[in-house]
């Protein structure tokens, strides 16, 4: 196994074409496998993958919402398409060199509207600065740690690499070849060439100056970043880093020298994070805690085993309040609700995606208000008793925090606008986040009138215009019968009314007629004889890559829908930022905002971009 520069000296003379000698399983630098394996960044979950030829489909990273959108027929709509779509480093890289500020301002925008910038557009946005040597922008994008992280740096890396790595294939081949090797062992490395393939870009190399350049950036990692990292992440990513760089422990990282080390087996210094939480067991973790400020998506593993003392000082060192509104559900008791309470009242920020925000906002809604959270249709059942109400010190500082949220987030939608809920009973599972979904659009839309459809129309409790309302339709919308979203297309077609935009929250399961119209039809005779409106659909799916049976049927009659696609048996209010960025970058509002950043770019210097990216 390779180790550290210092305990590698012996084979550095080898120079850049090794690997093929190394012992590696990829036939580059023993040990890289696979163009970075899948060690992860902040949050991770899931281990390095550590044999294997890089795979191009790696750096790609799954979006949250499966959105039909559509890519626009302009410079910023394709810009767009590269950074929410699959793309190739060849499309960021010729995009740099065309207009390098645009290009900029679109991943800016896109990230101020909460439009989630796929890892994989990141990855060869850094890998296209630094094939053009532009090295202070590379240097700008790394500062923005949250969104060029470890992971983003050695895909990158990798990427370059990969014609260099593509010709130590190619000789361990025929090396195989000529000793007549097992016919098995010479298909994986043509299945790991075959991968490698798919995406060599067509310009750049880890050259001498961008090794001295990422080696630097190493060196200016926060000591308690670094910690973080040996406590909750795997090493692999950090050994495959040390190896394509030679990073020296004393050289590269004088903050903690221990660290690479560290990654290679070596015990962390007795007095570091790392060492006090080495031994953490459900059994001393509450008397740790009271001992040292250990991060918590450390202790929560051990949740269930924490003293009030331990959860109350928890809360009260944990700088992001953010944290504990995230996992209150695990923190709960008398001493945490005062703790948030007089956090709030000091000011301290709440800086929630405005989607968790409201998911965190209606499960205190109904903490307090003794609705059951396990059921989906209102409150209680069957003759059940309802919970007891629980009191929520801190709700009332939070219902201002969200409505001036709310009222930042307008939807950039024709008006006058028109939302149907579903609340048939095939919603039940998701029936509480598609009326939130519903009545949030509504608020959001000025101009807008909001219904629901089961077999026939239902009427809204309320019009929702601030967050109260958007909470008090959410649990008051119970769901009970058949399927039929006609209903409510049906009242604006017989009084002709003019809708520019219908918004409709469902999951596809039409099952019935109105007035003798499903709402395909319905909608096609509304759009030529009344007005050609256009039409979003927000659809709860079993599966993100189903297209859905109202779609498809919307599209065999010549109709293109808008649509956004949550899971339905999972569905998540936090991914709601990444929903309402998408639907304003298809407006021509997202265009006005790119060429404003453009002219500040310009004027003020690539610098100014680390505003929209932290």
């Amino acid at each position: 196994m390779p180790r550290t520069r210092a305990a590698r000296g012996a084979v550095r003379g080898r120079g850049r074409g090794r690997g093929a000698n190394r012992g590696g399983t990829g036939g580059a630098r023993g040990g890289r496998g696979g163009r970075g394996g899948r060690g992860r960044g902040r949050g991770a979950s899931r281990g390095p993958r550590t044999t294997g030829a890089p795979k191009p489909m790696e750096i790609d990273q799954e979006q949250s919402i499966i959105a039909n959108v559509g890519v626009l027929d302009t410079p910023v709509g394709k810009l767009r398409g590269i950074f929410t779509g699959k793309c190739k480093f060849d499309d960021h890289y010729d995009a740099q060199l065309q207009d390098l500020e645009q290009y900029l301002s679109v991943m800016a925008v896109l990230e101020k509207s909460g439009v989630e910038v796929t890892q994989g557009a990141k990855v060869r946005c850094l890998a296209a600065s630094w094939a053009r040597h532009d090295y202070k922008l590379a240097e700008i994008l790394l500062t923005c740690k949250d969104k060029f992280s470890l992971r983003e740096v050695l895909k990158a890396l990798t990427l370059l690499d990969s014609a260099r790595e593509e010709r130590a294939l190619e000789k361990r081949l025929k090396r195989l070849d000529l000793q007549k090797a097992r016919p098995s062992k010479k298909g994986k490395v043509k299945n790991d060439l075959d991968n490698i393939r798919k995406e060599i870009p067509k310009v750049g190399s880890v050259s001498g100056a961008l090794v001295r350049h990422v080696a630097t950036w190493v060196s200016t990692i926060p000591e308690q970043d670094i910690e973080f990292f040996a406590v909750f992440l795997p090493k692999e990513p950090w050994r495959k880093l040390a190896d394509i760089l030679h990073l020296h422990p004393q050289k590269h990282q004088p903050q903690c020298p221990w660290f690479l080390p560290h990654c290679y087996g070596k015990d962390a210094p007795p007095n570091t994070l790392v060492a006090q939480c080495s031994n953490m067991t459900a059994e001393n973790v509450s008397e740790l805690v009271m001992g040292c400020d250990v991060p918590y998506s450390h202790v929560r593993k051990h949740a269930s085993a924490l003293t009030v003392p331990a959860k109350a000082r928890i809360a009260s060192y944990t700088k992001e309040l953010d944290t504990i509104l995230w996992y209150f559900e695990e923190l709960d008791c008398k001493e945490v609700h005062d703790i948030i309470n007089d956090r709030l009242g000091r000011g301290d920020e709440v800086k929630l995606p405005y989607g968790k925000l409201m998911e965190r906002m209606l499960y205190f809604h109904m903490l307090k208000e003794g609705i059951s959270a396990e059921k989906k249709g209102g409150r209680g059942s069957g003759g059940a008793s309802a919970p007891a109400k629980i009191e929520v010190p801190f709700f009332h500082k939070l219902i201002p925090i969200a409505d001036c949220r709310l009222r930042e987030s307008g939807l950039p939608l024709e008006q006058p606008v028109a939302v149907f809920g579903d609340a048939s009973s095939s919603m039940q599972v998701a029936i509480r986040t598609s009326t939130i979904v519903a009545s949030l659009f509504c608020a959001m839309c000025g101009s807008s009138n909001l219904t629901f459809f089961e077999a026939k129309l239902k009427e809204s409790p309320l019009q929702p215009e601030t967050i109260e309302g958007v909470l008090e339709v959410s649990v008051k919308v119970t769901a009970s019968g058949s399927t039929a979203p006609a209903a409510c297309l049906y009242p604006y077609f017989e009084k002709k009314q003019i809708i520019k935009t219908f918004v409709i929250v469902t999951d596809e399961e039409e099952n019935t007629s109105s007035n003798g119209y499903k709402f395909g039809p319905l909608f096609k005779k509304y759009y030529e004889t009344v007005y050609p409106a256009k039409l979003v659909f927000v659809s709860f799916l079993r599966s993100q890559h189903q297209v859905g049976q109202m779609v498809k049927e919307l599209k065999n009659l010549g109709m293109n829908p808008m649509q956004f696609v949550f899971n339905q048996a999972r569905p998540d209010l936090t991914k709601l930022d990444h929903l309402l960025g998408l639907l304003s970058s298809s407006s021509t509002s997202f265009n006005e905002e790119v060429m404003g950043t453009v002219k500040e770019l310009k004027n003020k210097g690539l610098e100014h971009l680390q505003k929209y990216l932290q």
